[in-house]
């Protein structure tokens, strides 16, 4: 009865135009089907010394991250419960929902924001075949401003470019960026 009512209470939660939570009701629907499974395994005899609290464990961290795709629900989990004897079960079981949800489709958080038409950053689908690097779409002949520059490199740097802001770096030599500068600002 828990888990029926979990679920109708879960898919509200999701359902409701109001921000009002949607982690907590997985985690919480996770745990009561984790709780179901360890109670009818106990009932049948399978393991002896079963403990379905155990389960309630595993299941809660599985199902959050199976539909958040979060990894960190494992260590939600750990917080709240304090129990580092069941480490192995929950990271697996965490790794293996959040490997499963990435094969059938993307996390509920990605499908909420097309279905409300919010922006959203796609997975990147490369053109190389998954070839690419940083180094291949990366510039090399960046333009930049040391901490000695002169009023005529900054001329210069102006005239030569038409980006919006500049990297300042200590030295030519060590290229250690200390911050950014507009181009309002130089000018």
């Amino acid at each position: 009865a828990v888990v029926v009512l979990e679920f109708v209470l879960c898919g509200v939660s999701v359902g409701l135009p109001v921000p009002c939570g949607l982690y907590t009701p997985m985690f919480i629907l996770g745990a009561a089907l984790g709780r179901l499974i360890g109670e009818v395994l106990q009932a049948v005899h399978i393991l002896p010394g079963l403990v379905p609290a155990g389960y309630a464990v595993v299941g809660a961290a599985a199902f959050a991250a199976g539909t958040t795709r979060t990894l960190s629900s494992s260590i939600i989990c750990f917080e709240l419960t304090r129990q580092m004897e069941h480490l192995l079960p929950v990271l697996l079981a965490v790794l293996i929902a959040s490997a499963v949800g990435n094969f059938f489709g993307p996390s509920i958080y990605d499908e909420l924001l097309k279905m409300k038409g919010l922006p959203y950053m796609p997975p990147f689908k490369s053109s190389q075949g998954g070839n690419r690097t940083a180094r291949s779409i990366m510039r090399t002949d960046v333009l930049f401003l040391t901490a000695d520059s002169t009023y005529e490199d900054v001329q210069n740097l102006l005239i030569q470019s038409h980006y919006g802001s500049f990297p300042l770096v200590q030295s030519r030599r060590s290229r250690t960026l200390l911050g950014v500068i507009p181009r309002r600002f130089l000018e």
